[in-house]
């Protein structure tokens, strides 16, 4: 049994968490490789994956460490990492480009490759193939051969004669074809790979797929839109999926990985709301998933559902402080449950907001201690957010409520790292235009130099990158409230005016 404990606490910090603290052992583990004909400006990033990840793969802002190198005039790169003694996930990007929006440019990389620690593994670029040795190399084959039955995740992403909405048992064989057909790839290596690394893997090839199916599920009907009809393909959908075993026992070390435990919420999050809609109660009364994971899940799996549900949830401004206290009541890892007492002292009414040092649209340096005695609504978005636009359009109806008045301070902190977008997402002139994020002249509008997602204020109060995000800062500088109505709506609106003004009257 102890065996197994500590099995399970290398899984997790296999996943990017650092969770073995009884464990001191440090591995250096080697990535090198070769990038051919490539820009001689371009730097290399390695990305230590975090114990988290979203839809659409690992994230900036979930990383545990992030590395930049400089390859020689050969094209030559070498990163060394020390880590605990047990396999990680990361990924590496072959070029420092960015997209507008902040995020780095992603084509030919590695991506969520798993390596084993004390593996030295040489990567050789040639335009989109990538060829692989050292020691390490046959774990790196079997993973690009299973990343080739689906290139970029196309099949994975099509929808095949639009099945889903006409046919979704069809719809449902392909994605289980296509999941079959990677694990068969993977039962072929099978011989090439620890027993530990083969767990992993194949729980990261379960959770992708199934994850995509939830995740078009909630798109679908009353799962998106309250009040629309359940459509009968639809429920015999989420029944044959209900109905199904589970893919990993619960007790399985490999439902640890971040790939799997982002399955395993999507799957809870969307049985509860089916259960709401056929008992026809509104699937969108409240984001509170803790009885369906306490219920179904004990142990570290329990603990790190909890812990991504709060940190998702928190994400979208619905996190209630019930939730936190809820959750805490029952979990046990050490490291989970820190996460958990960083959430509710970043977001718990009360709490003290971290200071910023932004710059406006004049160049000036801001701080939020520069507001001290009024109350500050913040709203952290980014240019192509349409999510976003909605919200500023809302926050120029709310805003007009509270002109002249000197005790209240509407601010826009954009995550975007080109200055000249920002600057035209706020042009007045623009403001007409169904793409502009300009609210008013009385806006205070605050750039983050550049540094965007990376930012360590945007890191702490956006957490898994999700925008649009409001605050709600009282006058003496402390969290008002981190889930104020968002203004997409006249009842929205009115709700984000009446707590801005008991905010104003709180002592």
């Amino acid at each position: 049994m102890k065996k197994f404990i500590l099995a399970i606490l290398a899984l997790i910090l296999c996943s990017g968490g650092k969770i073995l603290a009884q464990n001191k052992t440090e591995v250096i583990s080697y990535i090198t490789g070769k990038i051919e004909n490539r820009n001689s400006t371009d730097s290399v990033i390695l990305m230590l994956n975090g114990p988290f990840t979203m839809y659409g793969g690992a994230s900036e802002a979930n990383a545990s460490k992030i590395f930049t190198e400089k390859p020689d005039q050969n094209g030559v790169f070498k990163f060394k990492i020390r880590t605990e003694n047990s396999p990680f996930h990361f990924t590496l990007f072959q070029s420092n480009k960015r997209l507008p929006s902040g995020n780095l440019i992603s084509s030919g990389d590695v991506k969520n490759y798993l390596i084993e620690p004390g593996d030295s593994i040489n990567v050789k670029f040639e335009g989109a193939k990538q060829t692989y040795s050292g020691r390490g190399a046959k774990l790196f084959e079997a993973q690009l051969k299973i990343a080739e039955v689906d290139p970029d995740d196309k099949q994975l992403m099509s929808s095949v004669h639009n099945y889903f909405n006409i046919d979704t048992k069809k719809w449902l064989n392909q994605k289980d074809s296509l999941l079959n057909a990677q694990l068969q790839v993977l039962n072929s290596c099978k011989t090439d790979m620890s027993p530990m690394a083969y767990g992993i893997i194949r729980a990261d090839i379960i959770g992708k797929n199934r994850t995509f199916i939830y995740r078009r599920i909630s798109f679908a009907g009353p799962f998106f839109v309250s009040g629309e009809p359940l459509k009968k393909e639809i429920q015999d959908l989420c029944i044959e999926l209900q109905n199904r075993p589970a893919y990993l026992d619960k007790e399985d070390r490999s439902a640890l990985t971040p790939e799997y435990i982002l399955y395993l919420y999507n799957k809870i999050r969307t049985e509860v709301k089916y259960q709401r809609i056929i008992n026809q109660i509104d699937p969108f009364i409240d984001e509170n998933y803790f009885d369906a994971i306490n219920s179904e899940y004990t142990g570290l799996v329990r603990d790190k559902l909890l812990t991504y549900w709060l940190t998702s949830i928190a994400a979208f401004n619905h996190l209630d402080e019930k939730y936190l206290s809820n959750a805490l009541s029952v979990m046990v890892s050490p490291t989970f449950v820190q996460m958990v007492n960083n959430l509710k002292e970043t977001f718990s009414s009360g709490q003290p907001v971290s200071d910023f040092d932004f710059q406006n649209a004049k160049g000036q340096r801001v701080r939020l201690s520069d507001f001290q005695g009024k109350v500050v609504v913040i709203d952290l978005w980014f240019t192509g957010c349409g999510p976003c636009l909605n919200v500023a359009r809302g926050l120029r109806q709310v805003e007009k409520q509270f002109a002249n008045r000197k005790d209240v301070k509407f601010v826009s902190i954009s995550r975007d790292q080109n200055k000249s977008m920002w600057l035209n997402s706020i042009d007045q002139s623009q403001r007409s235009k169904p793409t502009s994020y300009f609210i008013s002249n009385d806006t205070e509008y605050l750039y983050t130099s550049g540094t965007g997602a990376n930012n360590s204020f945007i890191k702490r109060y956006v957490p898994q990158e999700s925008y649009p995000c409001l605050l709600l800062i009282d006058k003496k500088g402390r969290i008002f409230t981190s889930t104020p109505s968002q203004p997409i709506s006249v009842e929205g609106m009115e709700k984000l005016t009446l707590e801005i003004n008991q905010a104003v009257s709180h002592q």
